[in-house]
């Protein structure tokens, strides 16, 4: 078996061997013997020279040692893409992570893509995980950012992974085809990448001190730092190092952006408020209307000069004997904002 991956010395090589070790024990009634046993593919073993093996002619290669001989491009995919549990430290429970990252472009080199699948640690919802879909699109040298995040059943997760569903996105492996189904805000669509020999990048465990930032919003936002987008405020938490952050939130529907410093503690989450500014909103009504706003009573037309914060917000008309009219505009943190209603019509 010449291996592929190793080009550099590939022709080199005339022959290569899998093995495998591990600890068995001999039990008597008296005592318990451990010894190391290492295992491997006779035919394999044989073309390397091995003796011990050669000397054997029952020693020979079972049905299932193809699989290790000449493993299929799709099940070292899926071995290399696998889920773990989450190991049982205090530490590593509370900021564990794993993530399927994708690295594609079009066949003209104009569009490329960056796309994350990631899950995290536990949620409160037992036997959940929290989990999210990020993904950036650089095309004709502009970038732009979609995300969403959502909980995942971890049993199912570890089970099928990489094959995953995320808020209403999913990614499955064919063979060596990933077929990706997105459903993100903004933007959905359907990707298909071929995994090339050679270019994937082998699982690689990243350690250090971490924590979870979880900002909480009445609406969902763009979360950045250094002016590129790491997630919203739709997610549940977002990962990053532990220390100090500069963060931008950024809801551009209603001209609002602000910014926050966030001291990460590691392995810990920290929850950040985002504090919405006020604009005003005048009512009024022909003839005339109670009013509620959001759900609550304003009184009767004309209102003026309502405080509230920007964001959508629903007006209700009331009238004896005109009924009842409904209408939901949108507070943003520019000019003053004037909703009228005409019930004669």
């Amino acid at each position: 078996m010449v291996p592929k991956r190793v080009p550099e010395i590939a022709d080199r090589i005339s022959a290569s061997s899998v093995t495998r070790r591990a600890r068995l024990y001999l039990i008597t009634s008296k005592k318990k013997i451990q010894i190391t046993a290492t295992g491997g593919v006779p035919g394999l073993e044989k073309s390397i020279g091995d003796r011990e093996v050669s000397a054997v002619a029952a020693w020979a290669d079972a049905p299932g040692d193809e699989r290790w001989a000449r493993p299929a491009t799709g099940d070292v995919l899926r071995a290399m893409d696998r889920f773990h549990p989450i190991p049982e430290s205090r530490t590593s429970s509370s900021s564990w992570a794993e993530w399927l990252y994708f690295n594609g472009r079009t066949r003209d080199g104009r569009v490329r893509l960056y796309l994350t699948f990631f899950v995290g640690r536990r949620a409160d919802t037992p036997g959940m995980r929290q989990a999210g879909v990020r993904l950036q699109l650089d095309r004709d040298g502009r970038s732009t950012s979609y995300s969403s995040g959502g909980l995942v059943d971890e049993a199912s997760m570890l089970a099928g992974a990489p094959d995953l569903d995320i808020g209403g996105s999913r990614v499955r492996l064919e063979g060596s085809t990933y077929r990706i189904q997105l459903a993100l805000p903004g933007l959905d669509g359907a990707i298909t990448l071929d995994a090339a020999a050679q270019r994937s990048m082998p699982p690689a465990a990243i350690r250090g001190a971490g924590g979870w930032v979880s900002i909480k919003a009445p609406f969902e936002m763009q979360v950045l730092e250094g002016g590129k987008v790491i997630g919203s405020t739709g997610m549940d938490s977002l990962m990053l190092p532990a220390g100090s952050h500069d963060l931008e939130v950024s809801a551009a529907a209603f001209s609002f952006s602000t910014t926050m410093t966030v001291k990460v503690p590691a392995g810990k989450t920290v929850t950040v408020p985002v504090t919405l500014p006020k604009n005003t909103l005048s009512i009024n009504a022909l003839p005339w209307a109670d009013v509620t706003l959001d759900g609550q009573p304003m009184g009767q037309t004309p209102l003026g000069n309502l405080s509230v914060s920007i964001g959508n917000h629903e007006i209700v008309w009331r009238h004896p004997q005109l009924g009842e009219r409904r209408q939901v505009v949108k507070v943003t943190a520019g000019t003053p904002v004037r909703a009228g209603m005409d019930l004669t019509k």
